[in-house]
């Protein structure tokens, strides 16, 4: 269902752009307002939450100037966690709750994420007759004068959403003696956060907890985990919490600061709910979740069944086939026993109840060796390029090549301008053909083995692990020497030429068997050199290119400039 407006996760987009802007809120909140009158109430009543985006105080005006025009009266909650928001949505019966937040995205965005009395997200179905409504004659939807709506604030929204969460749990649960790090992202999680586990006794050390309205998710949150990992070692803490900008996500790290996602968290729960004899049906997961999750829950008897990517179709699965628990990799874990939606402190309390007892999170969630898996964010000005032939081809290719050994997924975004690639496979060198930012120095025909070992073990020290995959191309005959100083490093030892053949009659060529024999594990096609100096054209490029693939080396495609071409930027993006 092609939709105008809505994404995977309601609206969102760059603050005062095509759709987020104070114009286009009013007609959001006019439209939303308009469906969800219910007549049969003698008080229509909607709720409005925001996440600490500076951007929210222009925005928000906005909305409640269009959903008063719709006769609707509204409760402002201020900063507040998304599904705080969809749990005071229901316990004050109110015809709809919007959430005012971009999520995980960046402070120039921003959005909105609508729900129903029930607290449920919208359907597609719901979301496109609010489309059409937007789009209609807003004059046919303006309210008289006498039955316009109402606004007042609500300021202790936090203390009763805690309370929410703590009736979840025995009177007696207790977080003393267990040392907690936590990174609310400087987003609308930065009260509730800190004050709940505070509230339960835990020695809390907390950060992203004062927010300026453009620091959200700054180098903080479930986004970039690496900082409440570092901060959970430094604390000796035995867990570390990360939460995304409106704290409906959630990563963890264990005592050694290890990250945990959403998939382990899910094995965990999933596991432990069986055993307590809570868990009903089985488990959702979507399309993104691990290979080795969907192995876990078989070997375990657990039911699994995947959804698309969005933590409203997890819901809407779970509810079709009436499961309680079910969550996304990036940290969306419902708990349908308790809420309607993500909630990243909900699901930390329910981790913390397991751990309190244990005080390893290492051991808590050392469930399964999740299958290798690369997810690569491709930035796009147009995300209909996925539908293009060129990319179609291109994507049954990349199959045909991992076909039974792994999976490929790709898919649009439905919250950026992005295009996401998932290789999954136990083949390492397979997952290592994706699309990767590569960092490769090539020595030509210079130094001998002897040489060339010697330099290697002066640098490998000083790569470390990163997104980045990083190589040198010695001569053929320093290959091997090269590989065997750089074992169990993150350097990678490639070559700068290969065969198109796999064998036979060909003076001084090199075949792929031979170059990974020797410890290569990529190859340099179509050098400017090889170009210039032995006359090799586009069409042997190309054999040579797909036969590294078939070979399973990674190529690394040379564009093939010259000196005068690249100082005259004619081979730049």
């Amino acid at each position: 269902m092609i939709k105008k407006y809505f994404g995977t996760d309601g609206i969102r987009g760059k603050v005062n752009g095509s759709k987020i802007n104070g114009e286009m809120f009013f007609k959001f909140g006019l439209a939303a307002g308009t469906y969800f009158k219910n007549l049969k109430k003698s008080k229509q009543t909607a709720i409005i939450a925001k996440d600490t985006r500076l951007s929210g105080y222009t925005l928000e005006p906005a909305l409640v100037s269009g959903l008063a025009s719709a006769g609707m009266h509204i409760y402002t909650l201020g900063p507040l966690p998304t599904n705080g928001l969809a749990m005071l949505t229901k316990k004050m019966r109110a015809n709809m709750g919007i959430m005012i937040t971009a999520s995980h995205n960046p402070y120039h965005d921003n959005g909105l994420k609508l729900f129903g009395p029930d607290g449920l997200k919208l359907s597609d179905r719901i979301e496109k007759k609010i489309e059409k409504l937007i789009d209609s004659k807003i004059t046919k939807n303006l309210s008289k004068p006498i039955e316009l709506g109402r606004v007042k604030r609500l300021e202790d929204a936090n203390d009763s959403y805690i309370k929410i969460l703590k009736q979840n749990f025995p009177s007696s649960f207790s977080l003393k003696g267990i040392k907690i790090a936590l990174d609310c992202a400087n987003g609308a999680g930065y009260k509730a956060g800190p004050a709940l586990f505070k509230s339960l006794g835990a020695k809390v050390y907390d950060t992203g907890t004062s927010p300026n309205g453009l620091n959200i998710n700054l180098k903080s949150g479930s986004t970039y985990p690496s900082k409440i990992c570092q901060m959970t070692k430094k604390n000796k803490a035995h867990i570390g919490i990360s939460l995304d900008g409106d704290a409906d996500r959630i990563i963890v790290c264990d005592e050694k600061g290890k990250i945990i996602d959403g998939d382990k968290i899910l094995a965990m729960l999933g596991e432990r709910w069986k055993r307590k004899k809570i868990l009903k049906g089985g488990v959702i997961g979507t399309l993104m979740s691990n290979y080795g999750l969907e192995n876990f829950f078989k070997n375990n008897g657990i039911k699994f069944l995947r959804s698309d990517v969005g933590d409203r179709y997890v819901k809407e699965k779970m509810k079709k086939n009436k499961f309680n628990l079910g969550g996304e990799q990036s940290g969306h874990i419902i708990l349908g026993k308790f809420a309607t939606t993500g909630d990243g402190l909900l699901v930390a309390l329910e981790i913390l109840f397991s751990l309190r007892k244990t005080k390893k999170a290492s051991e808590l969630f050392n469930k399964f060796k999740p299958t290798p898996q690369i997810l690569e964010n491709v930035e796009v000005k147009d995300k209909s390029i996925i539908n293009t032939p060129k990319c179609k081809k291109a994507i049954n290719e990349a199959n045909k090549i991992i076909k039974n050994r792994g999976r490929i997924l790709v898919r649009k975004s439905g919250t950026e301008s992005k295009i996401r690639i998932m290789s999954e496979s136990e083949n390492s060198n397979l997952n290592k053909m994706m699309r990767r930012k590569i960092v490769a120095g090539n020595w030509k025909m210079h130094m001998t083995s002897s040489e060339a070992k010697a330099f290697v073990e002066g640098i490998a020290p000083f790569i470390g692990e990163s997104t980045c995959f990083i190589g040198i191309t010695p001569s053929f005959t320093s290959i091997h020497a090269a590989a065997e100083a750089s074992d169990k490093s993150y350097l990678n030892i490639g070559a700068q030429n290969m065969s198109e053949h796999s064998a036979g009659a060909f003076t001084g060529e090199v075949s792929s068997k031979m170059l990974k024999e020797a410890g290569a594990t990529f190859v340099l096609i179509g050098h400017s050199e090889r170009r210039a100096l032995f006359h090799e054209d586009d069409q042997m490029i190309h054999r040579k290119l797909k036969w590294a693939i078939k070979e399973e080396l990674l190529p690394v495609l040379c564009i093939g400039e010259t000196q005068e071409e690249r100082d005259n930027h004619q081979t730049e993006n």
